[in-house]
């Protein structure tokens, strides 16, 4: 390295040596006295002292700062740690409970409401399928010596199926984020049309689902068969007896059970309201979107013939042109049972509406009743039903529909409606699948209650 660029310590070291070589006595003059330096040498080593570079020190403030810089790494790292909990706090509590699932008109469906949503859902379905299994038991017991306990037997126990069918990831998931779009069209459709339910309306349909009626219900008018129509007397139900009033103490009880199983859920009271609220609302969205159904309808009066191959339906309307009564053909048929059953017959003594007819028969033999000529066989019909079908028509005209029918088809405007919007895209918007979103004590509880019922 050269001299100029070789660091001040170096040449300080090595002037050091110099002097230190410069100034070696040998041993005898040690033990002379000392000279007085002459002046000329005082001066020069004045000089030298003055141009000796000095040694380098250590700035005095180096610790305090490196403190500092510890100090502040350590705070800065502190604040990272505080906002990355923090960033994922508010991930877990804030953002990924409001995340939208699904929207209807516009109107998110958070991830907070589908997992409440799931935890009803996924109760009621429970409780029905306890309530079921606890009556299965019983007529268990009494179905040994009660026929009739038998039959209700195998139907609860049918039914037990079809609810734990419904006990399963996709299900639960898939009917709450339904439940939540169906409240959320109904909602969004009665404010279109004006219709609302008040605080009192509420009030008052919890109190009668609970069995309480604060005033007393008005009896029922006596009954009085209703007019005829051509001639012919219209079915008419009996009128049912007004139920009797749970006490006050016995509703607040139902009530604070109720409240109690929407807390369990997360819901509380303005839960437990509101699903009373946008049940009001629909009945009222019902009644409205069902006003105009007609009250009447054609009904029909028919003895009838069925077989399960077209050969054998055909030589049954050869019978019938060969002048073979309607009621010996039935009877014929109904007897053929070996080497098997052929068919069936019967003479319906009541009317039937259309509804009716087409439920049970298929609802494409209705032009062949309404072509039909009275007291004449029809021809073979075709039913999508299946089977073969001859019928006779005895009477055909329009009548009132009875009470069930007619709330059948005053709630069919309400479905179709509900299940045109619930396929619309540009109504409901299905973000993400719901089953990403079960909560993981609803998929444990599943999984033990699957397992326990296979």
């Amino acid at each position: 390295m050269p001299p100029s660029l070789q660091p001040p310590f170096t040449s300080c070291a090595c002037i050091l040596k110099t002097m230190a070589n410069k100034t070696e006595k040998p041993a005898e003059a040690q033990n002379q006295p000392a000279a007085q330096p002459s002046s000329d040498k005082k001066l020069k080593n004045v000089r030298y002292r003055q141009t000796m570079p000095s040694m380098p020190t250590r700035p005095k403030d180096t610790e305090a700062q490196t403190r500092k810089i510890v100090l502040w790494g350590s705070l800065i790292t502190l604040l990272l740690v505080v906002l990355l909990i923090g960033a994922a706090l508010l991930q877990m509590f804030v953002l990924e409970p409001n995340r939208a699932v699904a929207s209807v008109g516009g109107q998110n469906i958070t991830v907070n409401q589908l997992q409440k949503a799931m935890r009803l859902n996924l109760n009621s379905s429970y409780n029905q399928y306890s309530n079921m299994q606890n009556a299965v038991v019983q007529l268990q017991q009494q179905s040994q010596s009660d026929q009739t306990s038998g039959f209700l037997l195998q139907l609860y126990q049918q039914q037990m199926q079809q609810v734990a069918a419904q006990i399963s990831n996709d299900a639960v998931a898939s009917n709450s984020l339904d439940t939540l779009i169906n409240d959320q069209l109904i909602r969004q459709e009665a404010k279109k049309r004006g219709i609302t339910v008040s605080a009192d309306e509420v009030q008052k349909e919890m109190e009668s689902d609970f069995g309480y009626y604060a005033v007393p219900l008005t009896p029922y008018p006596t009954y009085t068969p209703a007019p005829a129509v051509n001639g012919t007397p219209v079915p008419t139900t009996e009128p049912q007896a007004q139920p009797t009033s749970v006490s006050q103490a016995d509703y607040q009880t139902k009530y604070e059970s109720a409240v109690k199983y929407f807390d369990g859920v997360g819901l509380g009271v303005a839960g437990l309201r509101d699903s009373y609220e946008v049940k009001l609302l629909g009945q009222k969205l019902q009644t409205e979107l069902g006003k105009d159904v007609p009250t009447t309808a054609q009904h029909y009066l028919f003895d009838y013939l069925r077989f399960d191959a077209e050969a054998d339906a055909q030589k049954a309307l050869a019978q019938l042109s060969s002048g073979a009564s309607f009621s010996n053909v039935i009877s014929a048929t109904n007897a053929i049972t070996q080497p098997a059953v052929i068919g069936s017959g019967a003479s319906q003594e009541t009317w039937m509406s259309k509804f009716e007819v087409g439920s049970q028969y298929g609802e494409d033999v209705l032009p062949a009743l309404d072509a039909a000529t009275i007291n004449k066989p029809t021809g073979i019909v075709t039913s999508t039903l299946g089977g073969f079908h001859i019928f006779l028509v005895k009477g055909r005209e329009v009548r009132p529909l009875n009470a069930s029918e007619l709330q059948t088809q005053q709630q069919k405007p309400f479905t179709d409606w509900i299940t045109k919007a619930q396929s619309d895209t540009a109504i409901v918007n299905r973000i993400e699948a719901p089953t990403k979103f079960l909560p993981a004590e609803i998929k444990t509880f599943i999984k033990n209650f699957q397992a326990q019922t296979q």
